[in-house]
């Protein structure tokens, strides 16, 4: 009788089938009668790919998980390579079913245990990075995986990460209500004057859970590094008793309200808007025009637009957003009726 995997050329059961679902390891493999000779040949033909040492995914179920997805089929992988691992920074991010700017390209985890119980970083090698942490660091448990307590997820994050990347993970857990911001400001405390916390402190201030994308959360960073007045989120525009719209940015003095417009906003799937992309851009012209016969500026802006400084602001400028010397925010927008 003939092995499971010498079958790969089609005559017999696709020895894949035998294989679990989602990220499995090498040792998965040999569990289930498949041979190295098979494995090879279906990473060769693009049926499976290997984004770790040891670890496989089938090439459909990767190509379909997008960033977030794939560096959770990572984590969950690593979780069975490692003994007892807590998962931090990114990694734990996607444990806790937060976004992220782009695709992690390591595992992070806390570093091994010291005599005193505190995490001693160990640097970076073959794709996963140890990170040092104090003894009591929090830990909770997602997904069956260990991992760093939300609030300190997010700080040590931001600590570590500009501001484009932090505040996007804490607008999805204050929007989510995962998070508050007393929790925040209390995992702050507790990193005071250590390396980072500045900029962690930058992040938790410039969080708002009313930010609605990641794109939309990117696009304030931008804003106040650029030095602009901050906008008011998610505004509904009316007209007596008629609302005309509800935009991303609305700036009250300057009469200029701003439009993220993100590549899934004008697709097909994936989206709970099921008109066809022509409708739905009709619809946003007539809109637009609602909102410009009225005396409103409209400024739209793509992800090209967000990652060259500058280039948002002069758009902005223009339309007659003002630069802020001061970095607080302020709160809402107003109605277009007659005290606009």
């Amino acid at each position: 009788m003939r092995a499971v995997g010498s079958a790969w050329d089609g005559r017999m059961d696709d020895p894949l089938t035998l294989l679990p679902v989602g990220a499995f390891l090498a040792r998965d493999v040999a569990r289930a009668g498949v041979d190295d000779g098979a494995l090879r040949r279906a990473v060769r033909a693009g049926r499976l790919v290997r984004p770790r040492t040891g670890v496989y995914v089938r090439a459909a179920d990767w190509d379909r998980a997008g960033p977030e997805g794939r560096h959770l089929l990572l984590v969950q992988a690593v979780g069975r390579q490692l003994e007892h691992p807590v998962f931090s920074h990114e990694s734990a991010a996607v444990l806790w079913g937060l976004p992220l700017v782009g695709e992690p390209n390591a595992v992070h985890v806390l570093g091994p245990v010291t005599p005193t119980g505190a995490h001693r970083g160990t640097g970076r090698r073959a794709g996963l990075v140890r990170h040092a942490a104090p003894a009591d660091v929090p830990v909770a448990s997602r997904r069956g995986l260990r991992t760093t307590a939300l609030a300190e997820t997010l700080v040590s994050l931001a600590r570590a990460r500009d501001a484009l990347q932090a505040v996007p993970v804490v607008d999805g857990a204050l929007r989510t209500g995962l998070a508050t911001r007393e929790d925040l400001l209390a995992a702050l405390a507790t990193c005071a004057g250590s390396p980072g916390s500045r900029r962690a402190a930058l992040a938790v201030a410039l969080g708002d859970g009313a930010a609605e994308s990641v794109g939309e959360s990117v696009s304030r960073v931008r804003i106040h590094l650029d030095g602009l007045e901050p906008p008011a989120l998610q505004v509904p525009l009316a007209e007596g008793s008629s609302v005309i719209a509800r935009v991303d940015f609305w700036w009250h003095a300057a009469r200029v309200a701003g439009e993220f417009d993100g590549r899934k906003k004008y697709r097909t799937d994936g989206v709970p808007d099921r008109r066809a992309v022509e409708e739905r851009l009709w619809a946003e012209k007539r809109r637009e025009d609602r909102l410009r016969s009225r005396g409103v500026r409209v400024v739209r802006w793509t992800w090209t637009d967000l990652w060259t400084p500058g280039v948002l602001a002069s758009r902005l400028l223009a339309a007659g957003v003002r630069p802020t010397p001061s970095r607080a925010t302020h709160g809402g927008g107003r109605r277009l009726g007659r005290n606009a």
